[in-house]
Parts: structure tokens; C-alpha cells; sequence
């Protein structure tokens, strides 16, 4: 069994190892020296006498890996009544990936990342090293840990977000209506997972840095259950994210000492995904010392559940670096080169192809891709703006009031035309046309400002 003070406090009665587990050396005086065997499995491993302490049987056991109800104890030849029995819960500890139907070099590299990390996450369900739920947020979080107990990936279920039905954290809908808004408006609760793997797969070549992200199903009695649901360990469905070590976040560092290029990078993809919540504790810091003996640092963006809002949903645009001093700095020739590659429509195949076909995008988000890719492209090749002069488009001045981006989406699409799908024949001619007047809307705009 797993030689701690708490597991065995309560059987004082049970003198010849509660003394063991309480860290001190077995009362000398006894006269009797009793052997203690800790045997896992078949196998025994370590026969101890009486003065060992707990700490010491502890190093004995620990590198064998096993979880705590695989472990047995036997006093002079007798098991111990103290012997912890196998869990329900642990006898279905599971997480894998749930892939899509078409394999491509993006999800092939993704896949290669991401695998090692859930078979360290399954070895230490098996050593008894659970997931850690994290309090900060209005969701449902986990830390899942190595069999060491090193935190190596973050998993988010969907049915655990904001407004679903089995959020933990009390925000919560009181029924199952389709019209239930998620994190933000224009994002259906649960919908946020698909969001992260979608922020991962847009940034290409990596260039704003958003850690590894895939769509997982996990299983571990640790995940929130409503009072009244089953008793059982559920399987949930999610997104499992490579978890990056961090000196801290954006809101802890001066905004003069980030790379230009850097803010430029996640600016670019925040503009694309109409990002409704870049805030600086989303924006993970990592310093790193240069020849020089100096400091630099690094830019990781993460959270983007609240990304790629429906087309007629984009009043909660919000870009923490519209406030930094980068975003007024016009873009180097490296990132227009970057957006001037960027084709919206393959981009939505892509997603199409590399997402689950049971979890996929609405076309009125995918269409919210389209229209800020252009507006990306027309204002920073065109019009030669900067990022602060894009954001300013998205983003409303006042509460009450449309930003320039949501009028010109209104004069652009008419609201009783039905959006189809992706994968029809109509899509590329739709886009082509929303395109098209999108960009004189946008002329027509400029042309007066």
C-alpha cells in the first residue's frame, strides 16, 4: 500500500506499521524484530525490518510506478487488513485522440507531437497521478500530469465550458435550447474546444506560437459530475493542449520589452479569428537569456475558445495590444509576405478536412474566418495600415455602437440568405460574391475616412 501518514493515521491500533508510516524509527525497546514485506503484485520487492521509516519505504516503492491499490502489505507473513482495495473509478482511466476522416502533413506532424504526451498522461493514470482541476476561469480545467507528476498538457472538456450543462463552476444553462450562448455570443456552449484545435491549425508555420492543440476523449473519475448523473466514469470530449512552462503572463511584464515581431505575429492571427478575449493572462511570457546577458522574451498565446464567433456575432472583439505601442509599428516585410500567402478558402478546407466530422465549425463561423482574412489582406497590403488601425475597424468604440467591421459585414450579407455549406458546390461561389462586396464596402469606407 502507499506508506503515508494519512492513509494509515486512523489505524493506531495497528501499531506494527502506523509506526512505519509515521516518518519515525519503530520503538526500539521492543524486543521483537518483525520483518515488513511489501509485495506488488506476485512480486516481492523489499523485505524491511522494523526500523525503517516510512520515507525509506517510500524510495522502495515509488520507482516501480504502481499505483497505490496495486500495492500490498504483509506483517510476518500476514496481510494487513489495511490493504487497499482496487477503486471503480480507477478501473477506467482513459485518453485518446479523436481523429478525423483525412490524414494531411499538418495533422500527421500534430499527431506526432501530441502522442507522446498522452502516453506519459496514461502512465501516470496508471501510477495513481490524476488530473488537477485549475480554479482560474469560468470553465472546466485540468492539469494532466506525467507518472513524476510533471504537469505536460491542459485538458478542457466541452461539456464542462461556460453555460454547459455540466459546467462546474456554476455557470451553468438551465436547459439544453439551442439559442443557450457559450463563452461569447455567437459560440454555442461547447463549442470552444473545436476552437482551440482550429486557432492551432491557422497558425501556419507556427509563427504566433500556439502550443500544440488536439481533440481528445479523456476518462477520469476526477472530472466534474452533476450531482444526480450517472455514477460512473463518464468519457468526455475535449481539447488537450501541450502545456508550456512560463515565468508569467503578459499582464506581469512591461509591454516595451516584447518583440515587435512577436506581438505583430499574434496580432495577425487575432485578427483572423476575430478573437473575442485577448487578454494579457492569455498571453503566456517565457524569458530566455541572451549572449549578450541580457533578457528576451517570448510570446505564447493560448485560450482561444472564444475565437471564430458566427458572422453576426463580433460585438465582443477585444485585442489587449491595441494598447501596445507595436501594434502602431507597420508591419515588416516578412509579415506581409505571411498574410499576402494567406488563401481563406483553402484555410476552411483545410479545417473541413483536418476536424472530426462530428465536430465541426458552423459555416456562419467559417464565413467569420473569410471575411477577416480579407479585411487582413485589403487593410495591410492595400491600405498599408497597421495592426492598432485594424483592430481599431473590429473593435466598438462604445457599447452601444457597431464597430466598422459589424456594419460593413451587415451591408455585405444579407441576413435572409441562407449560408451554405462548405463542402457544396454553392460555397466557393458565395464566398466569391461575399468577397467581392465586402471589398467594395470596405473602399467605400476608406474612400471617406
Amino acid at each position: 500500500m502507499e506508506a503515508t501518514p494519512q492513509s494509515l493515521a486512523s489505524r493506531r491500533s495497528r501499531r506494527s506499521f502506523t509506526e512505519v508510516a509515521s516518518d519515525d524509527p519503530i520503538d526500539p525497546k521492543s524486543a521483537r524484530r518483525r520483518r515488513h514485506s511489501i509485495a506488488l503484485g506476485p512480486v516481492l520487492i523489499a523485505r524491511l525490518v522494523r526500523e525503517h521509516r516510512a520515507l525509506e519505504l517510500k524510495e522502495i516503492i515509488s520507482p516501480r510506478g504502481l499505483p497505490s491499490y496495486q500495492r500490498r502489505l504483509f506483517v510476518d507473513r500476514k496481510r494487513s487488513s489495511i490493504t487497499l482495495k482496487t477503486p471503480r473509478e480507477t478501473q477506467r482511466c482513459e485518453l485518446s485522440i479523436i481523429r478525423s476522416a483525412s490524414v494531411n502533413p499538418t495533422l500527421t506532424d500534430l499527431e506526432h507531437r501530441i502522442q507522446p504526451i498522452i502516453s506519459d498522461v496514461l502512465e501516470g493514470f496508471r501510477a495513481n497521478v490524476g488530473p488537477i482541476p485549475v480554479d482560474d476561469g469560468t470553465g472546466g480545467v485540468y492539469f494532466l500530469r506525467t507518472k513524476a507528476q510533471r504537469i505536460t498538457a491542459v485538458f478542457k472538456p466541452a461539456d464542462e465550458e461556460p453555460f454547459a450543462m455540466n459546467n462546474p463552476k456554476h455557470h451553468r444553462a438551465n436547459s439544453a435550447s439551442v439559442d443557450v450562448e457559450g463563452i461569447r455570443r455567437g459560440i454555442p456552449p461547447g463549442g470552444a474546444a473545436i476552437r482551440e484545435v482550429a486557432a492551432y491549425l491557422l497558425d501556419h508555420g507556427h509563427a504566433a506560437g500556439v502550443p500544440p492543440t488536439m481533440l481528445v476523449s479523456a476518462s477520469h473519475h476526477v472530472f466534474y459530475r452533476r450531482k444526480g448523473s450517472s455514477t460512473g466514469v463518464e468519457t468526455k470530449v475535449g481539447s488537450m493542449q501541450l502545456y508550456v512552462p512560463h515565468d508569467c503572463t503578459a499582464d506581469d511584464v512591461s509591454e516595451r520589452l516584447l518583440s515587435i515581431e512577436q506581438v505583430h505575429a499574434m496580432a495577425v492571427l487575432d485578427i483572423r479569428l476575430a478573437n473575442q478575449d485577448r487578454h494579457g493572462g492569455n498571453v503566456l511570457v517565457v524569458s530566455k537569456s541572451t549572449p549578450a546577458d541580457a533578457r528576451s522574451y517570448h510570446l505564447i498565446p493560448i485560450d482561444h475558445g472564444a475565437c471564430l464567433p458566427l458572422i453576426r456575432a463580433m460585438e465582443e472583439t477585444s485585442f489587449l495590444w491595441l494598447e501596445w505601442p507595436q501594434s502602431k509599428t507597420h508591419f515588416s516585410a516578412s509579415i506581409l509576405e505571411r498574410i499576402a500567402s494567406l488563401e481563406a478558402t483553402k484555410d476552411v478546407q483545410m479545417l473541413a478536412e483536418s476536424l472530426p466530422t462530428t465536430h465541426q465549425l458552423a459555416p456562419e463561423a467559417l464565413l467569420t474566418l473569410v471575411i477577416c482574412t480579407t479585411l487582413l489582406q485589403e487593410c495591410a497590403l492595400r491600405y498599408e495600415m497597421t495592426a492598432f488601425d485594424i483592430g481599431t475597424l473590429m473593435y466598438r468604440a462604445s457599447e452601444g455602437d457597431e464597430s466598422v467591421l459589424e456594419r460593413l459585414v451587415r451591408e455585405t450579407i444579407d441576413p435572409s440568405v441562407m449560408i451554405p455549406s462548405p463542402t457544396s458546390e454553392e460555397w466557393e461561389t458565395f464566398i466569391r460574391m461575399v468577397q467581392s462586396r465586402f471589398r467594395d464596402a470596405l473602399a467605400d469606407h476608406m474612400a471617406f475616412c
